[in-house]
């Protein structure tokens, strides 16, 4: 079983610069470690730099009171479900 196997079904993710739908979390997330774009910052905070060509916006990733870990992304912050930093940043301790 993968880390990132409790991601909901392989949803597409919002490409700004395309302005359309592109690929699944899973995969996005998987492209931000293979292009080594996830940093951790301290024991609880990651930074996940932006996919050139993607978009341009960089997001932070933080482990709360709880354990859990919260994104500052709009996806994560409206539907409070794994995001594709949230999985990177998963894939990445893993390593």
């Amino acid at each position: 079983m993968e880390i990132t196997d409790f991601i909901k079904p392989e949803l597409p993710f919002y490409d700004s610069i395309l302005q359309q739908l592109k690929g699944s979390i899973k995969s996005k997330a998987r492209k931000f470690v293979r292009e080594k774009r996830v940093y951790r910052l301290d024991a609880f905070t990651w930074k996940v730099y932006h996919i050139p060509g993607y978009n341009k916006t960089n997001y932070f990733v933080k482990m709360d009171e709880n354990g859990l870990l919260r994104c500052n992304c709009q996806y994560h912050v409206k539907t409070q479900n794994v995001c594709s930093h949230i999985a990177a940043v998963l894939l990445e301790e893993k390593r």
